[in-house]
């Protein structure tokens, strides 16, 4: 897949979604991984730092989707195919 399509996949896959928060910031979050509200990556544009620090922090609100799509690309394989590639 190139760089458009895997874009489009993580635009459209039912489990991610954008949610905003009461600080004014705003997460990418998946509906398999991440339990408990905890966002795959966190966007504020004051600059404050998501206090968990499994959480990536982004400086712009493509990234939250970049990060989306590092994240399809691995936790979301099949198994056979992230055992094969390592």
């Amino acid at each position: 897949m190139n760089a458009v399509d895997l874009l489009i996949e993580a635009l459209t896959h039912p489990d991610l979604y954008l949610m905003g928060d009461e600080d004014g910031g705003v997460g990418i979050h998946c509906r398999t991984h991440h339990d408990g509200g905890r966002p795959l990556a966190y966007y504020d544009r004051t600059g404050s730092a998501y206090p968990d620090p499994e959480v990536a922090n982004v400086s712009a609100i493509p990234s939250l989707w970049a990060k989306a799509v590092d994240h399809l690309a691995g936790a979301h394989q099949p198994e056979a195919v992230r055992t094969a590639d390592g």
